[in-house]
């Protein structure tokens, strides 16, 4: 009987341990926030009708360049004339100092147009704006504008918590933070 007790109760222990890390562990198909949606499951389905394009606000900084056949002519519209060199906007504080800030009235006062009220616009509805006024001067245009000052922050329990810079116009918290958060 003694011999039998060792050889029942070390396989035991062992189903037992395993028995308790697999029950503890909750599968993704429990997780609603990661299945696909499906069509007949009507309690859960809330179609999200909200607009995800940008307004811009005050203290907005928007990156602004204008492009032309003519090289000469168009660097006058742009902030930094005379310097063509990509170098220049190889870190956040290069692109914050070359790109326009929306000031407390709405507008970015752009070289040779002027003030241009860009507040509560879209991004796509300043470039159509700043093509139009441009075209007025030159021909042939392109007018790139982005956003520069998009920033996350992230506080608590996380491996990185602090400030980033994001790069994408849309994005999840699954694409700004697909590390673990342990």
């Amino acid at each position: 009987m003694k011999q039998f007790l060792p050889i029942v109760t070390k396989p035991f222990f062992i189903y037992l341990i395993f028995a308790i890390l697999l029950s503890s562990c909750v599968s993704q198909k429990k997780i609603k926030y990661l299945q696909k949606v499906q069509e007949q499951d009507t309690t859960s389905f809330n179609p999200n009708k909200h607009n995800a394009d940008y307004k811009i606000q005050v203290k907005d900084n928007l990156y602004v360049r204008v492009f032309a056949l003519d090289e000469k002519a168009y660097l006058f519209f742009n902030k930094q004339s005379g310097s063509t060199s990509y170098n220049d906007f190889a870190n956040d504080a290069s692109i914050y100092l070359n790109s326009y800030s929306v000031n407390i009235e709405g507008n970015i006062d752009f070289p040779i147009v002027g003030k241009v009220y860009v507040k509560d616009l879209t991004v796509d509805q300043v470039k159509t704006i700043l093509q139009q006024l441009v075209g007025e001067y030159l021909k042939e245009i392109t007018v790139v504008v982005k956003m520069v000052n998009f920033r996350v922050t992230l506080v608590g329990e996380v491996m990185r918590p602090g400030e980033f810079t994001i790069y994408k116009d849309d994005l999840n918290v699954f694409e700004a933070f697909p590390w673990p958060a342990t």
